[in-house]
């Protein structure tokens, strides 16, 4: 016997014939006793042609399992019929849609129920193989919709990949306008150059070796400002401060401050973890530049 596809079971179902009460023709044959009563109840009294049609098949086999099949397909058909002619316009679609849809004849066996109706319900059509005589009258139709299940699907890609490429770009912009951070904060107050040096003895005794490295760092800028080398600027960075003691006429020969600008840079912006030793070499380093700009002074 010819198996009766889900999706001719599904259409079968949604055809309802006017004036047939399916109701009581499911009640009836649901009190037959046989498959045989059964079938031949549903054939005789029905007058819809699909219908019709399951039973004769189920009535023209020998084979019991094949007939069993085909008054459990029939008396499907019935109940969803059944369902259909109760149901009052006035009805919501929604609670209709949820009781057919909930039928084994809606889904596939073995095919496992997702969470976004219409993307099953595409997967199951792309997946459907309808018959050579099917497929030659749906014609350019069905050519059309798998054209227009794949369009979608591009449409939905080029969508994600523009908006993480506005992401992206959103920011990139806002790391290029951020800001560098001054080496002062606002509400800092104003320091001298002893007074630097005293915060960078106490730190260092607390233990705050971070700040003490800073209020060294501190103490160089003043003493560069003192010597008339770069005047020291609260809301400039550490960089800025650089570039102009370098571009200075007044620099001494031989002070190089680069590196314990970078090295500044790495204890109090980076990661770089500081201890007692370095205080000690930062101090030595302060040490140096007073010494250099000591020809400057006089």
């Amino acid at each position: 016997m010819k198996a009766v596809s889900t999706f001719s079971l599904l259409i079968c179902s949604l055809g309802l014939a006017h004036g047939l009460p399916y109701s009581k023709l499911e009640q009836a044959a649901e009190e037959a006793r046989t498959a045989d009563q059964k079938l031949i109840l549903i054939k005789d009294r029905s007058d819809d042609k699909d219908l019709r049609d399951v039973a004769e098949q189920g009535l023209a086999t020998v084979d019991e399992k094949d007939k069993a099949e085909a008054v459990n397909n029939a008396m499907r058909i019935l109940h969803l019929k059944s369902i259909i002619e109760d149901r009052s316009s006035a009805i919501s679609n929604q609670p209709l849609a949820h009781e057919i849809k909930s039928s084994p004849l809606y889904r596939d066996p073995g095919v496992q129920q997702q969470s976004n109706w219409l993307g099953a319900a595409l997967e199951r059509l792309r997946k459907l193989r309808f018959p050579e005589q099917q497929v030659r009258s749906a014609g350019p139709n069905f050519a059309f919709g798998s054209f227009f299940i794949y369009a979608l699907w591009g449409l939905l890609g080029i969508a994600v990949l523009t908006f993480l490429a506005l992401c992206l770009r959103f920011l990139k912009l806002k790391s290029a306008n951020r800001r560098p951070t001054t080496i002062i904060d606002e509400d800092e107050p104003d320091r001298t150059h002893d007074e630097w040096l005293a915060l960078s003895d106490r730190y260092e005794a607390e233990g705050r070796y971070r700040d003490a490295i800073r209020a060294l760092y501190l103490a160089c800028l003043l003493k560069f400002d003192e010597a008339k080398v770069a005047r020291f600027d609260r809301g400039q960075t550490n960089w800025e401060h650089l570039r102009r003691i370098e571009a200075s006429k007044f620099r001494p020969e031989g002070l190089e401050f680069r590196k314990p600008t970078q090295e500044f840079d790495q204890f109090w912006y980076g990661s770089k973890t500081s201890n007692r030793n370095d205080v000690e070499a930062f101090r030595s380093r302060y040490s140096e530049v007073v010494q250099l700009l000591r020809g400057v002074d006089q």
